[in-house]
């Protein structure tokens, strides 16, 4: 169970951000390279292994190193034997340098991927041109942007077509949409990670006292590991907010449950 648990953790977390990885190269070319063949279900199989193959390598060396071990003579407050699960490493250098790599591989790499991936795929959003758009004549007019209205005096109803000006700045916003939320996506990943990742490595490094050790396990990393953890459940969130078709269909399925 000592090896189990911690080890099962950390491949869990680095799965969830090799996924994040995943989907950003797979959403960089469905709009940068449109042409493409996209991913095939054979390549898709090959991700899923390969994300958790590479979740379960950094894992890997925590597996090897915990050990648990009986206090005799230490009892708990219940009156057991106290026995701890505690990390042995050969030596204290082969411990900061699994807190550097994990620390590189699990936010630093990442962060930097995603972050170019959405940068380039917003800059191409930018830069698109509006659907049926030309030098010589108006935007087509898509039927989503045509709203109706009524009159009870005449009992009529009217159509109304946006002239090219509004359609302009219908496609204007839902272009600032997307791109705000893949900033949302980065900007939320990076602050949901940074303060775990910054402990771990400064818990290692810097000189701390007893009491400030208690303190920092016993208070400061439960708080900093649920904020970290809680970016998985974010994420959904945010997607489904910026996602007029997603929040539609959640609507109608709860509709039809209900």
């Amino acid at each position: 169970m000592c090896k189990t648990f911690l080890t099962v953790q950390i491949m869990c977390v680095s799965a969830s951000v090799f996924t994040l990885i995943a989907i950003a190269v797979d959403r960089y070319y469905a709009v940068v390279h449109p042409t493409s063949s996209g991913v095939t279900m054979a390549g898709l199989r090959y991700i899923l292994v390969g994300v958790w193959v590479a979740a379960a390598g950094t894992s890997v060396p925590e597996g090897l190193v915990l050990t648990s071990t009986t206090y005799q003579g230490v009892y708990t407050s219940d009156g057991q034997v106290m026995t701890t699960c505690d990390e042995v490493w050969p030596g204290p250098y082969y411990h900061a340098g699994y807190a550097l790599s994990l620390f590189a591989t699990s936010y630093l790499i990442p962060l930097s991927v995603v972050a170019v991936l959405y940068v380039r795929i917003s800059r191409r959003l930018w830069y698109r041109p509006n659907p049926g758009a030309s030098r010589n004549r108006a935007p087509a007019v898509n039927s989503n942007e045509l709203y109706v209205s009524y009159n009870s005096r005449s009992d009529t109803v009217t159509t109304h077509i946006p002239t090219a000006a509004q359609s302009q700045s219908v496609h204007l916003q839902r272009k600032l949409q997307v791109i705000r939320m893949l900033l949302i996506v980065v900007v939320v990943f990076a602050l949901s990670w940074l303060p775990l990742h910054i402990l771990t490595v400064v818990s290692f490094f810097a000189n701390l006292t007893n009491d400030t050790v208690i303190i920092m396990y016993h208070y400061v990393f439960p708080s900093i590991h649920c904020i970290a953890f809680a970016n998985c459940g974010i994420n959904p969130i945010i997607y489904g907010y910026y996602n007029n078709n997603l929040r539609k269909g959640l609507y109608q399925l709860f509709r039809k449950s209900s």
